[in-house]
């Protein structure tokens, strides 16, 4: 907000800087604030789409909020100072071999990266039924919000891996339907709390830099968007393969990893 208008491209790095900071801070505070669990992190990056949407249209609006989000921002950052962020007692992890860990986080970031690449799946409407937007966008928010409250219930393999498998026919046979396209895309932002929790339970006490290399995966799912292999993405066989290597590779990632149903198994029984 401190940039002029006139210098859009510094304007754009200054603030993708503060996004990326703020949730590499904000990320590691909500996977250190209940360890072991999935909850946390998919309330945290939940209201993130809504953001873009509301900023979407105040954009498009050509509505000028400068005053008023330096004064939130302001508030929300003197409110960061103030509250001391949590910090857990350590836990004793099981220890892995080199080669083991490196491919389950392989595995888990090609899963987040292919969630990400199945976004390019939905179309938004933003100009034409912003009424349909919002209702788009807050079943994936309400996916990832809730996601992480059915896996730590029900177990994080269980979870993901079913609600993957149920978006297959809504992605093969009712992407037509915005009832079904909503549908499909609150049962595919599900997994993204388990791999972000499951991804910072492979790196002990490392949970900024976890959030980090979910975010980089995420950034490599949307890149196909931006190349001449964006039309695929509104075909149905392409979503339906990315769908099955998203699950094969969290099911291969969480089994090897022995978070089947997470680090504290008696809350998914």
């Amino acid at each position: 907000m401190l940039v002029p208008g006139s210098l859009p491209i510094p304007a754009v790095c200054v603030a993708g800087a503060g996004n990326a900071l703020f949730h590499l801070g904000g990320g590691s505070v909500g996977l250190r604030l209940k360890p072991g669990f999935a909850a946390p992190a998919g309330i945290f990056v939940a209201p993130g789409a809504a953001g873009l949407f509301l900023g979407t249209l105040l954009g498009e609006s050509g509505f000028s909020a400068l005053w008023t989000g330096a004064l939130l921002l302001g508030m929300f950052s003197v409110l960061l100072l103030v509250h001391e962020a949590p910090v857990p007692q350590p836990r004793d992890r099981p220890q892995r071999p080199l080669g083991r860990g490196r491919l389950i986080l392989l595995l888990l970031l090609i899963s987040v990266a292919m969630r990400s690449l199945l976004g390019l799946a939905f179309s938004f409407p933003w100009t034409s039924s912003p009424a349909l937007a919002a209702l788009l966008v807050l079943a994936g928010a309400l996916g990832k919000g809730l996601g992480g409250v059915l896996a730590d219930r029900f177990g994080w393999m269980r979870t993901a891996v079913c609600t993957l498998t149920m978006s297959i026919p809504l992605l093969m046979f009712g992407t037509a339907s915005h009832v079904e396209k909503m549908l499909a895309m609150f049962l595919v932002a599900t997994t993204m709390p388990v791999a972000l929790a499951a991804v910072s339970e492979s790196l002990p006490g490392e949970p900024a830099f976890a959030f980090g290399l979910t975010g980089s995966a995420l950034l490599v799912g949307v890149l196909p968007g931006f190349s001449h292999l964006r039309p695929l993405a509104g075909r149905r066989e392409p979503m339906v393969a990315a769908v099955l290597v998203c699950a094969l590779a969290l099911w291969f990632g969480l089994r090897l990893a022995h978070l089947s149903h997470g680090p504290n198994p008696q809350h998914a029984e």
